[in-house]
This record gives structure tokens, sequence and C-alpha cells, in this order.
């Protein structure tokens, strides 16, 4: 049986105002020391744990983060909810993880699911959900806090890797090396991460006096098939016409390097590939995959502090996260 507060007041002996008080640390001199401490004993003694959806409904805390991610099944959103998760519990939360399978009507009914559970705030991944959503969560109060895709006209801060940045860090790195003719796989066209790589990408060729050639770029959408799809057909059409492939996912990395291995070649003495987000599997993947490691932790902590240190003001917030180059073995140089 679940003990109320009216249950322990009468272990206690005192009424439930004080025991409340007790609870949500509100002593502030109104009983003694003796009272207070005895109240805790009993509550240690039976256990108890207040109801976080009525302390909600008193306007108290639920200690609960909603979180919406578009696909739960994908590596590198396995990883962004594991750290969301960890960081969340050493800061004190649980966490409700909702996935919406890239279906805007479900991120919809998830928004008002965790509106009814009367979470502390919400952490949104999402390109589809329209800005009115947001905001009236907002205007009730709900803090939100948009990670790494934002949705225009939505009043929430915002959270970002800096993609482009890590987009340009990778290609120069090929350059450097002395690749010339670097492919590139997209990731899906509505999410603005996939943008900024490609805008970074393009910067790097011309930065560097090179032709942004339209048949080395092909459409993906972060997949493993994309990405194998995108390189069977770079390698039927023009095999000879390029050296390296930069995948916007480490998915597509991986489903490149597999094309290219079952065609009898090799990466990296045929051809140099890089990836991006650094998902566990980059590290022991063979061979081991150059990418761009996205931030997941830095992003979670400071939109759990946007979310706990929320004001007004805070809205306005947008916060730059540092992407970086992780080299390692599916790179070569060019030998001439």
């Amino acid at each position: 049986m679940k003990l109320t507060i009216k249950d322990i007041a009468k272990i206690a002996g005192v009424s439930p105002a004080t025991v409340s008080r007790v609870i949500n640390k509100k002593n502030k001199g109104y009983m003694k020391k003796e009272t207070e401490q005895k109240v805790l004993r009993i509550i240690k003694e039976f256990g108890y744990v207040p109801d976080a959806r009525a302390k909600a409904l008193r306007g108290l805390k639920t200690h609960l983060i909603g979180v919406i991610v578009p696909e739960a099944l994908s590596c590198a959103y396995q990883e962004f909810i594991g750290t969301i998760v960890n960081v969340c519990y050493e800061r004190g939360y649980g966490t409700l993880i909702c996935s919406s399978e890239n279906n805007a009507k479900r991120e919809l009914a998830y928004v008002r699911v965790l509106e009814s559970q009367r979470v502390d705030g919400i952490i949104i991944i999402s390109e589809r959900l329209k800005a009115q959503a947001v905001n009236d969560l907002i205007n009730k109060g709900i803090p939100i806090v948009l990670v790494d895709e934002d949705i225009p006209g939505a009043e929430a801060p915002i959270v970002l890797t800096d993609y482009y940045e890590g987009a340009l860090q990778a290609t120069q790195y090929l350059i450097d090396l002395g690749h010339k003719r670097i492919a590139f796989i997209k990731g899906r066209h509505t999410t603005l991460s996939s943008q900024e790589r490609f805008r970074g990408y393009i910067e790097a060729l011309q930065r560097n006096s090179l032709d942004v050639e339209d048949r080395l770029i092909k459409a993906g959408d972060f997949t493993y098939k994309s990405g194998y799809e995108a390189t069977e057909t770079f390698l039927k059409e023009s095999p000879d016409d390029f050296t390296a492939i930069f995948c916007s996912s480490d998915l597509m990395a991986f489903g490149a390097i597999r094309c290219i291995q079952e065609r009898g070649k090799n990466v990296p003495t045929d051809y140099s590939v890089i990836g991006f987000d650094d998902i566990y599997f980059s590290a022991i993947n063979n061979p081991s995959l150059t990418t761009v490691d996205v931030p997941f932790r830095k992003l979670t902590e400071i939109a759990i502090d946007m979310i706990k240190n929320w004001t007004e003001k805070g809205k306005e917030k947008r916060s730059i996260c540092e992407a970086k180059l992780v080299v390692r073995r599916s790179c070569a140089k060019m030998v001439k």
C-alpha cells in the first residue's frame, strides 16, 4: 500500500502541512529541529516517495525531462539518447523519451503527452514540428530547448553543433592529403544539420580553387543504405573521376566503404572515405573511420542548463558547440 502525506503525518503526530514543509525543504524556522528529524526518519523508515504528478499539480517540479527525437533506432540518435539519459540522471532528472519516426503528427501527439505529464522541460530534435506548437508550450510556461535542428519562428533557445565548420575541416583534411576530386553524399535536405555540412564542403572546395561538380554530389538520407547506393552510382558512372568520398553521416560512410570493398577496391588505398558523427562503431569499423565528432554530451549539458535556468530572456539564447575532426585510418595521402 502506497503511503500518502496524511499517512506520514498521522504516524508522526503532526499536520500534513508540516510533512509537506519537510519534504519540500521549507522549514525556515517554522518547526522544531526535532520535529523535522522525526518526520524525515519516518519517511525513510516507510520508504515514502512523493507523487510526482501530485507535486506538479501544486506547481512544484516533477524532475522529469521530455525528449523528442526523430529516430530512436538510428545509431547516432541512440548515442544521443543514451547521453541525454545519463546527463539527466547526473543532474537529478528522469527522462521520458519519445521517437517520432520522422512523422510530424506523431511529434505533435508526443508534445501533448509530455505536456500532460507536466515535465520540467522538453528537449526537441526536429525540423518537422511547427513553430506554433513550440510557442504554445512556451506560453504555457513549459521550457523548450531545440537541439541541433532549427524550427523557424519558434521562440525557443537552441543548441547547435557547428556542422559547417566540421564539414569545412573534413573537406580541407582531404584536400591537404592531396585529394582534388572529392565526392559528397548529402543527408536529408530538410535538415539544418545536413544543409550546413554541404555548405562547409562547398566552401572548402571554393577556398582551394577546386571545381564543384554536380556529378560528384549525390542525395542521401543519413542511412547505411543511401550511402551504399550513392557510392554504387559513383562507381558505375565515374569511378576514375574521384579519389575520396565525404559522407554526411558515419552510417552512410559505412555503406560507402562496404560498396567499395565489394567491388574489389580498398579503403583507403583506392578511395579515402570520411564520415560525420563519430558514433561508437566508427572506431571499430575496418578500417576505422575518420570522421567529425558531434559533441553529444556538451549539447545535452547546455540544453539542460537552459531548462534549469529558464527565464523569459533565456528564450533568446543560441549556443554553438564545436565539432572536431577525428583522424583514423579510412583516409590516405594521394600518391603522385
